[in-house]
């Protein structure tokens, strides 16, 4: 019996701590504020970070102020000025900035639409499927068969590529209701890819994805009829080099660089989430980046 009464004295007290919280409440996990003290949430100032369950888990994205930040509040600065020679003025393209502050969203969905959605990577835009935007073709030197990015054949339609070019074909803003899966759209102050970062005849820039390193092909079939000259990949249909810790590329005996369902793609060299620059993933110094696939 005392220790009945104890157990009960114990859950009064833990219950008034608990109601004795800003709202009654246990807050939630602290998601603003200063990193280094507090943080302010729902629920008041001064909750101490790392006091409640989820810590500062979800304070902000890495690519946060980067170039596909399209965040309403992302900051709007200036992403490319071009002199026209006709009016002899200079054309300034600032960054897109979308309607909201949903930063994952303008890409990504949680739920994606049975019916023409892309699943994976849970896709919220509209499938290139069925366009052409060229290929790389040189017999000489590339053993492999490339895929345009949009093509329909199984195996390699949607691939990671043809994501990068639902906006960077310059065809369709990226805002526009027609660049999302179900015509959903978001507004914004700005809706085109700056034309430095364009891929298509559609605005003259770096003409087309003919005179582009090839993506969308098998990178481990071309591996293994031509092992001389390139490296395997650590993992080869992902690489996401599970423990992998050797030299990469050039002095090593693999490749980190990452394969998309075996597949090399845009995303291999450049990744979409880091912050800064054109977000590739090894520097281009002294060849590094090539040399990472490429025994030269």
């Amino acid at each position: 019996m005392k220790h009945l009464t104890l157990a009960l004295i114990m859950v009064f007290v833990l219950t008034l701590v608990a109601l004795s919280q800003p709202g009654g409440k246990q807050p939630l996990p602290n998601f603003v504020g200063n990193p280094e003290t507090t943080a302010t949430n729902i629920f008041g100032k001064g909750w101490g970070l790392g006091k409640f369950s989820g810590g500062v888990q979800g304070v902000r994205s890495a690519m946060l102020k980067g170039p596909h930040d399209f965040t309403s509040d992302s900051g709007k600065y200036v992403a490319e000025v071009e002199f026209d020679s006709a009016t002899s003025t200079y054309d300034t393209t600032w960054h897109p900035t979308g309607g909201n502050k949903r930063l994952c969203s303008y890409c990504h969905s949680i739920h994606i639409t049975k019916d023409g959605g892309i699943a994976v990577p849970l896709w919220n835009r509209a499938s290139q499927a069925g366009k052409t935007f060229g290929k790389y073709v040189n017999p000489i030197s590339l053993d492999a068969t490339v895929y345009d990015a949009g093509t329909t054949t199984a195996g390699f339609k949607d691939n990671y590529s043809s994501f990068c070019l639902g906006c960077h074909d310059g065809s369709v803003g990226i805002f526009a209701p027609t660049a999302y899966s179900g015509g959903g759209g978001v507004s914004g102050d700005v809706s085109v890819v700056p034309g430095a970062a364009v891929l298509s005849p559609t605005t003259g820039h770096f003409s087309d994805m003919e005179h582009t390193h090839p993506v969308n092909f098998d990178y481990n079939a071309v591996q293994a009829l031509v092992p001389e000259e390139l490296y395997p990949a650590v993992d080869p249909v992902s690489a996401v080099w599970k423990g992998y810790s050797g030299a990469n590329g050039s002095g090593g005996n693999y490749t980190t660089v990452r394969l998309f369902n075996g597949t090399m793609q845009c995303s291999s060299c450049h990744n979409p989430h880091m912050s800064s620059g054109i977000g590739t993933v090894l520097s281009s110094d002294y060849g590094r980046r090539c040399v990472a696939c490429h025994k030269k």
